[in-house]
């Protein structure tokens, strides 16, 4: 089982899913970027913050011929499928081994969106890891923005499971996507949301603060009247582009001042239970 955290600039979701024997759906479609495994042989150790996982790679230069053996420091390894694996030990295995980790920990985003066990060898799972490496942003807030999602990859992972708690990654094969763009405009009034909301030297200062020097607007929205505290009342962020940190800015429904600034983050977390392994949306990310 997974528990998906992420926080947007417009807006922060929760979502719980279920991860056993069958695949999880793709919850969005930023598929990364960068770099090769290390060539030559390569040994290594790397423990989790929880300290619930020692996960050893050995690395021969060929992504097909990767293997992450990992084991829990202690306790049982839980029940994912029939066969007894965790969900949260085999991402861990699938996420530390070189051949994915080279290209999840560069990268602007990533997920995995799918873990199953075909039905003739429930003892291998299949895990999908969607990857998109860059995201680049041309144009302003006046003309309006393209913006381009670049290194996108699918990386089918297949991790055999030996019983009572051995995790192996036996394969790794990539499928390199076309970039993917799109483009946002604003209209009259969300653009002088958008310059009031500049205009105030409280959001400036944070701005400069919290290190969002180059940024881009992902968009202006009004909450409806009913809405309690901010109700009527416009809401949008400045987001750091390629990056996680923001600014959430709510406006008043006069469009004349700023109400409120806040931290704001399209940084993530899924969680895996029963192990507890948690991985964080980009790798290593704080909001």
């Amino acid at each position: 089982m997974a528990e998906y955290r992420k926080q947007t600039g417009l807006a922060v979701t929760a979502a719980i899913i279920g991860v056993l024997a069958i695949a999880a759906a793709s919850v969005y479609l930023f598929p990364s970027n960068s770099g090769q495994g290390q060539p030559g042989p390569v040994a290594s150790t790397s423990t989790t913050s929880l300290e619930l996982i020692t996960s050893t790679t050995s690395y021969n230069g060929n992504l097909a011929e990767v293997t992450t053996t990992t084991s829990p420091s202690g306790g049982p390894p839980g029940g994912g499928a029939q066969t007894g694996w965790d969900s949260g030990l085999v991402v861990n295995t699938t996420l530390y081994s070189p051949g994915v980790l080279s290209y999840v920990k560069s990268a602007y985003d990533y997920g995995v969106i799918g873990i199953s066990s075909p039905a003739d060898n429930p003892n291998l799972v299949n895990v999908i890891v969607n990857i998109t490496g860059i995201q680049s942003v041309v144009g302003n807030w006046t003309t309006g923005y393209v913006i381009t999602y670049s290194g996108l990859r699918i990386l089918n992972v297949t991790v055999e499971f030996t019983k009572p708690s051995s995790y192996s990654v036996v394969s790794v094969n990539l499928t390199s996507l076309p970039n993917r763009t799109e483009s946002i405009n604003f209209t009259p009034q969300q653009q002088e949301v958008i310059r009031v909301a500049l205009s105030n030297s409280t959001v400036r200062s944070f701005m400069a603060d919290r290190g969002v020097a180059s940024y881009y607007v992902p968009g202006v929205m009004q909450f409806p009247i009913a809405n309690g505290t901010f109700g009527g009342d416009y809401y949008l962020s400045f987001s750091l582009i390629n990056g996680v940190k923001g600014i959430g800015i709510y406006v008043n429904s006069n469009i004349t001042a700023v109400v409120e600034a806040t931290e704001a983050s399209s940084g993530g977390e899924v969680c895996y239970y029963p192990s507890a392994l948690c991985f964080t949306d980009p790798w290593n990310s704080t909001g």
